[in-house]
């Protein structure tokens, strides 16, 4: 759930956002002391670490500039007053990483079948972390805005609300490189290739000799000097 002051950056990022043609992943307030740390995550629209594509990477351009307005939308909210701020922040903009942080309902449903680190909070205010698999969500009357993450722990289904999800990210993704072209190896046993190979390579051989040997006797024979011995022989 998203504290006030999470709640008012996420309505001033999010058109930013939306005019820099980025999706905003997560946007994530950790309370450090004096000085704490705002972290924006951006991506591409629809953006998978499953997908290997240099193309859909969000660039370091993008995040340069989306930074830059960011920084000066929360100076102006400070400067107004409509930033209930104690203390000074630190602002992280970045990509999302190996570890995709999720928390749209979107997110949680697009991932289904991948696994991921589930922060809940407990009763006694603890908090407790479950690596579970991804099943989708589901809706319920009785909680609002909120949704149930359905997920499978220790091979067991269940269910998390939303609402009591501190923080979740996907585990640590190594998208699919595309496989090596590999050479085809003819029927046959691997000796049989490799004697074939040899023999292929031993004709090329002979036919550049034959064609070297043909070009030195056709030279011989336009050339008469060239059968005569070398000037200054013995006397």
């Amino acid at each position: 759930m998203k504290s006030s002051v999470q709640q008012i950056i996420h309505n001033e990022v999010t058109p930013l956002c939306e005019v820099h043609g980025v999706d905003l992943v997560a946007l994530e307030w950790f309370s450090a002391g004096s000085c704490s740390v705002l972290r924006v995550t951006l991506d591409v629209p629809h953006g998978d670490p499953r997908v290997v594509k240099a193309s859909n990477a969000i660039s370091i351009r993008a995040i340069t500039q989306v930074t830059r307005d960011i920084s000066a939308a929360l100076d102006a909210l400070e400067t107004e007053g409509k930033l209930p701020l104690e203390g000074g922040y630190q602002l992280e903009v970045s990509s999302p990483g190996l570890e995709r942080p999720l928390q749209k309902r979107a997110d949680f449903e697009r991932f289904s079948g991948l696994e991921a680190r589930i922060d809940v909070k407990k009763p006694n205010g603890e908090k407790r972390t479950m690596k579970v698999t991804l099943q989708g969500v589901k809706a319920a009357a009785d909680l609002g805005d909120d949704f149930e993450v359905l997920v499978l722990h220790h091979g067991k289904p269940t269910s998390i609300e939303s609402a009591k999800i501190t923080r979740a990210r996907l585990s640590e993704i190594h998208p699919a490189k595309a496989p090596k072209s590999k050479e085809i190896v003819p029927s046959g046993s691997r000796r049989q290739h490799r004697l074939a190979e040899r023999e292929r390579a031993r004709a090329i051989n002979e036919d550049h000799l034959a064609r070297v040997r043909a070009e030195s006797e056709q030279t011989t024979a336009t050339d008469p000097a060239a059968e005569q011995p070398p000037m200054g022989g013995e006397r």
